[in-house]
C-alpha cells in the first residue's frame, strides 16, 4: 500500500486479518484513500467479511440490509458528487457515520453511501450498494443510470 494512492475493496467475502486491518487504517491515516463497498447479505454477510473492523476507526459502520428494496437511488450534489446523479440501488446495506451522500430514492433518511476525511489527509468512501461501482447503467427497466459520471466524481475526489 505504500506506493498506492487508492485502495478499492468491492464486496469482500472473507475476513481481513488484524494485521491487514491495521495496514489499511495506517494507509488512510497517512493520506491514502479507501473506497469500500459492502453489499447486502446475499453476497456476503458482515460476519463473513469484517469490514467494520476496517472502517470503525473512521467512525463509519456498515449496518443491516436496507428494508426498502425498491429500485433506484441517487447521490446528493455536494463535495463528493458535482450534481445529483441517478444511480442503481436495490435493497442495499445501510451505512452509518461520516457524511451521507448516496440514498435510495424511496428513503433519504437512511444513507447507502457516506464519506469522511481523516486527519493526515486520508479519505474514505463507504458504499452499501455496489451496482454504481460496477457501472450498471440499467437495472429493472431503468436504462439511464449515471454510473460513469458518479464514479468519475467519487474517484476524482478520492484522488485529489
Amino acid at each position: 500500500l505504500s506506493k498506492a494512492d487508492l485502495l478499492f475493496i468491492h464486496t469482500p467475502s472473507a475476513k481481513y486479518s488484524p494485521d491487514e486491518c491495521t495496514a489499511i487504517r495506517q494507509f488512510v491515516e497517512k493520506g491514502g484513500s479507501l473506497f469500500l463497498v459492502m453489499e447486502v447479505d446475499y453476497w456476503a454477510t458482515l460476519e463473513q467479511a469484517n469490514v467494520n473492523d476496517i472502517v470503525k476507526p473512521f467512525k463509519i459502520t456498515f449496518g443491516a440490509d436496507n428494508p426498502d428494496e425498491s429500485s433506484g437511488g441517487h447521490s446528493a450534489s455536494g463535495k463528493l458528487t458535482k450534481q445529483k446523479y441517478s444511480i442503481p440501488s436495490h435493497g442495499a446495506r445501510l451505512v452509518d457515520g461520516g457524511t451521507p451522500f448516496a440514498y435510495s430514492n424511496a428513503d433519504t433518511s437512511k444513507p447507502i453511501g457516506v464519506y469522511t476525511e481523516v486527519k493526515g489527509g486520508g479519505k474514505v468512501v463507504a458504499m452499501g450498494e455496489g451496482m454504481a461501482s460496477l457501472y450498471m447503467n440499467s437495472w429493472q427497466d431503468v436504462t439511464d443510470y449515471q454510473c460513469a459520471a458518479f464514479m468519475n466524481d467519487v474517484v476524482g475526489w478520492l484522488l485529489e
